[in-house]
């Protein structure tokens, strides 16, 4: 009886890690779709830190505020971002874009996250972001075709990241 017991308490714990190891390689996989929300841009400072970029830039455009001298543009990238072998980013994906005008204050927050399923596949599903700079919650969200992806186009080639190479 003994024996039985033992073996039966050692097939369920080897059941118990197949399982674990078989959902551990599910959630590795990248989502079908990832939908944004203000808690996903929360500690968007504590990403990974990309570049820091001042002045003018031809790029911007009118789309933007700060594009002038004393403006200074702070870019992240969610830690999680990485390019496969055909250089782009898998769902799930965000950029994050940090304005402030020569006396410090923040004047624009932007950002970008890659969504997936369909959302757009003219413009490899990005979703393009206004939040509110005094809450940093998301003011308004969207295609933007005539604005965010018209400029961001130009570097379809690297999955219309600007600040990558």
């Amino acid at each position: 009886m003994k024996s039985k017991l033992t073996f039966l308490t050692m097939l369920l714990m080897a059941t118990a890690v197949v399982f674990t190891s078989c959902n551990k390689d599910d959630d590795d996989d990248p989502p079908a779709e990832f939908v944004a929300e203000n808690e996903s841009f929360a500690d968007y400072d504590a990403w990974t830190y990309v570049t820091e970029r001042q002045g003018p830039s031809p790029s911007l455009g009118p789309a933007h505020q700060g594009n002038n001298a004393d403006a200074v543009r702070k870019i992240w990238e969610d830690p999680n971002n990485a390019r496969s072998d055909n250089e782009q980013y898998p769902v799930g994906t965000m950029f994050f874009k940090e304005t402030k005008d020569g006396d410090g204050n923040i004047i624009e927050m932007t950002a970008m996250a890659k969504r997936g399923n369909d959302f757009d596949p003219d413009h490899n599903d990005w979703e393009w972001f206004m939040l509110d700079p005094a809450t940093g919650e998301i003011a308004q969200r969207g295609l933007f075709d005539g604005m965010c992806n018209g400029c961001h186009m130009a570097v379809a080639d690297k999955d219309y990241v600007f600040t990558k190479e």
